[in-house]
């Protein structure tokens, strides 16, 4: 006997709704053309997941039913384990990025909501699961105020242009005032990034990357804009090897055969593609900007990495090996 659908129960629940006294079988079957049979066996379905109850009797003696209090407020969720843990794992991405601001709190009450619509049998399931899935360790996130943010996000949003006062690193940390035209809000290693045009003269520029966290305020202009013919925010992230901005490279690194079998079961971006050597080295091939995060990433597997190309950028990972040497 098949199950219902969560269509389906979500349209019975709003069929349910919409008459105070209740429904009868009679009219589930005319809503839904089903059977009786079927009507019956959706309606046990409800009561025993204590969404429905039986009310008073109609002026021909049917028997109504209608929503308990709880269901009334709640669309309860037809979900699967595998689903709730896909949640938790999204769950303990987002935290440590909303760290210290109101937005956990936000987070955390969103989670609450749902683990309260789901079955009675995943109920309590959600909320072990829950705790099965702490916040990774790693050190504190970078904290964002939430203003910020939510001026930030409504900017992105409604294609609105942001004033704003922003701490360059690259002048030393000196407060820079900009119009900013952002396009796209990624996390990224606990910390939150803004794909922007700033300036004069937007359609001559493309975008740059900058740390949500750096912004010292920002006040939403009345001007809007348009984002650049084409733009694709999600490829823009994504041809970016970290929060790094600059020229596409494409890169190859050589993994000496002691870790080929654990990096080639690593997804480092979503352009990489593996060869396997026949010495049991395996070369990585990646396609993507961010070059400083790109010489980390070789540099953070010491003698078992090697860059193969670009060649003009062999010798800068040379230079930054001899002079960590010589701290040695």
């Amino acid at each position: 006997m098949a199950k219902a659908t969560i269509f389906e129960m979500q349209k019975l629940i709003a069929l349910m709704r919409s008459y105070r006294l209740g429904v009868t079988y009679d009219k589930i079957e005319e809503e839904f053309e089903c059977g009786k049979r079927t009507a019956q066996r959706w309606i046990k379905f409800l009561k025993d997941e204590c969404w429905a109850e039986d009310g008073t009797t109609d002026d021909q003696g049917r028997q109504r039913f209608v929503l308990t209090e709880t269901a009334r407020d709640a669309v309860p969720l037809a979900v699967t384990p595998t689903e709730l843990l896909a949640q938790c794992l999204a769950i303990q991405s987002a935290a440590p990025t909303v760290a210290g601001t109101e937005l956990l709190d936000a987070l955390s009450s969103v989670t609450r909501k749902i683990a309260a619509a789901l079955p009675r049998d995943l109920h309590h399931f959600g909320l072990e699961a829950l705790a099965a899935f702490p916040e990774a360790p790693g050190g504190g996130a970078v904290k964002v105020r939430e203003e910020l943010l939510q001026d930030l996000l409504e900017a992105t949003v409604r294609h609105r242009v942001l004033d704003a006062e922003y701490f360059t690193r690259s002048l030393g940390g000196t407060l820079k005032k900009y119009k900013f035209r952002p396009l796209a809000v990624f996390p990224h290693k606990g910390s939150l990034y803004v794909a922007a045009i700033a300036g004069d003269n937007p359609e001559k520029k493309r975008p740059f990357y900058y740390a949500v966290h750096r912004f010292h305020s920002v006040t939403l202009a009345k001007e809007t804009f348009k984002p650049p013919k084409g733009f694709d925010a999600r490829k823009f992230v994504q041809e970016s090897f970290g929060a790094y901005d600059g020229p596409v490279l494409d890169v190859v690194v050589r993994f000496a055969k002691d870790i080929a079998p654990l990096v080639s079961e690593r997804t480092f971006h979503v352009s990489q593609q593996l060869t396997r050597n026949d010495d049991g080295s395996v070369d990585v091939h990646i396609r993507a900007a961010g070059w400083p995060e790109i010489k980390g990433w070789v540099l953070s597997y010491g003698k078992y990495a090697e860059l193969i190309s670009p060649k003009d950028k062999r010798k800068e990972i040379a230079k930054e090996l001899a002079d960590a040497a010589k701290a040695y």
